[in-house]
């Protein structure tokens, strides 16, 4: 779990984190890990030996090993989270500088390409967009999301997407929002 909101990076990339976790991605076939990295293909025979070669995402991948391959998200959003007592907060959004991607326990949020090219023009106003999805109401989130047993908040990407845009949208010069029109920003 992220501690701070924005995840700064250092000369590489490389996310400043406490604990930094990293994820073994593989596209060589089977055959040359065997011939030519043996320490690896041991570690991968004790995978298969433990049937995860045979679970739901190994067994859809090919290689089984291998893993998606996403892009470095500006700005991930919590995924499930429990309403913080201090703030009332119930979804966190935070900024990210580094080329790290999150598993599963985040939404990972990539600007569309208008927003993308917009911030890629004017940088600046990353930190005014993020302002922006920081300033959305826990109401407003919690309104589209749902909640189960002890205040614990859910957020699929789908109802995230249902959330106004309005509050970015006054960020950005020369974009209104179309007076009622949705406006897809991720």
């Amino acid at each position: 779990m992220l501690i701070s909101d924005e995840v700064m990076a250092d000369q590489h990339g490389d996310p400043l984190i406490e604990r930094k976790l990293y994820l073994l991605s593989c596209k060589l076939p089977e055959a040359e890990v065997k011939a030519k990295y043996p320490a690896l293909w041991s570690y991968f025979e004790s995978g298969k030996q433990q049937g995860i070669h045979e679970k739901y995402l190994s067994a859809h991948r090919s290689p089984w090993y291998s893993q998606e391959e996403r892009q470095p998200p500006l700005f991930l959003c919590t995924y499930i989270n429990r309403k913080n007592k201090t703030n009332g907060e119930t979804f966190r959004f935070i900024l990210n500088h580094s080329k790290a991607i999150a598993a599963n326990v985040y939404l990972l949020l990539y600007p569309k390409k208008p927003l993308a090219d917009l911030l890629n023009t004017n940088p600046e106003l990353i930190k005014s967009v993020w302002q922006a999805l920081k300033a959305i109401t826990p109401e407003t989130l919690t309104g589209e999301g749902r909640v189960y047993g002890g205040e614990l908040y859910k957020m699929e990407p789908k109802e995230l997407g249902n959330v106004s845009a309005d509050s970015i949208i006054s960020v950005l010069p020369n974009v209104s929002s179309g007076q009622g029109t949705q406006v897809t920003l991720w």
